[in-house]
């Protein structure tokens, strides 16, 4: 039998794995472009995320501040033009689910995707977009607030001083240095915000710093102080020489002031028209108590309301009650205090053996925090119409304080669902 060209043909199986390669090639190269293609669209859609996010907490801040959140979207999303090109922005302000939130901004961005291998089949180039909502919420992190709110500085580290706090540090001052340090003082705290700028106390890489940020509220402003009972109010006196030490009940005072060796019963103090005053020989002990700084003659004469100063060689443990209408405060200033003279601010000192566990509480005048003894302030929590913070102060969380009363909610700006 005769075989044709063709049947010898068939019947040869040399070159198959040829003729299945040329075949399986347009798969390969389709599926090499698609991952090619994949991997440019999950990169641009990350970078414009990031671009959304970012440009919404940028209009957030800037509806706080009361400026055109267009410009600021803009303008935020102006660096990364160079990265991604052209973009196409939308920012909306109390967006659909804010309804009636006037720090809400929404912003939607899209883009063109260079897709080499889709564009092939494509007749217009396929957009990419993001969005992202940010707003001002409130959380318990914060641990400092300086309230006022004028155009003075409302924190100022001292020279030469380090405050380390693990929650946040605020003020509402909306001057250009709110928040003032210079450079050789050191700020590491996890929040550090201003109404205002910041000068020279932001630079600590360990520190989330944010001018022209939102203002505070208040975290005390239900707070009143106690009616003055009359029952008296006497001076008291405490002095070196008074041997073993004294032991003093809850009450009402005059002066407090104490030099010496003193137990302090668990209750509140209340200062008529008198100051709080711990000399550098005061070795003074108190588990559960709360000093009020007030007059009964406060409305018609502010100026008798007392301060508070303790020593910064005085041996001092003080925490605030667990229990009842004061829990988690240490120390309360009467609202209707006038401000304190220059180098009149309430001052909170110790040596090396100190501890303050509680709230101190003084809306209306300045809080002076001493760490250059070396005081325990890592349970304190700070609350003064300013702040002034010098020496070593570290605060830390999680103590007794925080499930006090006063909850130090601060409002931040964040992206929201």
């Amino acid at each position: 039998m005769i075989k044709l060209p063709f049947t010898r043909l068939a019947a040869d199986d040399r070159g198959n794995a040829l003729a299945l390669f040329a075949l399986a090639l347009p798969m390969l190269i389709g599926a090499v472009g698609l991952a090619v293609d994949t991997a440019h669209w999950v990169l641009l859609k990350r970078q414009l995320q990031q671009v959304a996010d970012s440009a919404a907490m940028s209009g957030s801040f800037t509806a706080i501040q009361g400026g055109d959140i267009d410009f600021a979207v803009d303008e935020d999303a102006a660096r990364r033009r160079s990265e991604i090109g052209p973009m196409n922005l939308r920012a909306t302000l109390s967006p659909k689910g804010h309804d009636g939130d006037p720090n809400a901004v929404a912003v939607t961005v899209s883009a063109p995707a260079a897709l080499s291998f889709a564009s092939l089949f494509l007749s217009k180039p396929l957009m990419v977009s993001a969005s992202a909502t940010a707003t001002m919420v409130e959380t318990n992190d914060f641990c400092a607030f300086a309230l006022d709110a004028s155009s003075d500085s409302g924190i100022s580290i001292d020279p030469d001083s380090t405050i380390e706090s693990e929650c946040g540090i605020a003020t509402n001052s909306s001057a250009a240095d709110a928040i003032r340090g210079d450079a050789t003082s050191r700020v590491a705290a996890k929040k550090l915000f201003a109404f205002g700028g910041i000068v020279g106390a932001g630079s600590d890489p360990a520190t989330r710093a944010r001018a022209y940020s939102p203002r505070q509220k208040d975290p005390g402003e239900g707070l009143v102080v106690p009616d003055v009972p009359n029952t008296g109010c006497p001076n008291i006196t405490v002095n070196p020489s008074e041997g073993s030490g004294v032991t003093l009940k809850p009450g009402c005072f005059g002066n407090l002031v104490l030099n010496g060796k003193v137990t302090l019963q668990p209750g509140s103090y209340i200062l008529n028209r008198g100051n709080v005053l711990f000399g550098p020989k005061a070795d003074v002990t108190c588990d559960g108590c709360t000093f009020f700084l007030t007059s009964e003659d406060a409305q018609s004469a502010p100026g008798s309301i007392g301060h508070a100063r303790i020593d910064a060689s005085a041996s001092v443990h003080l925490s605030a009650p667990s229990q009842g209408d004061y829990a988690g405060l240490l120390m309360l200033q009467d609202r209707r205090a006038p401000p304190e003279a220059k180098g009149e601010e309430n001052v909170i000192a110790g040596n090396a053996q100190s501890k303050f566990d509680g709230v101190l509480y003084f809306p209306s005048q300045s809080l002076k925090i001493d760490g250059r003894g070396s005081p325990d302030f890592r349970c304190a929590r700070l609350i003064g119409h300013k702040l002034i913070l010098s020496g070593h102060v570290m605060i830390a969380r999680g103590c007794s304080a925080d499930t006090g009363k006063i909850t130090l909610a601060g409002a931040e700006v964040k992206l929201v669902a």
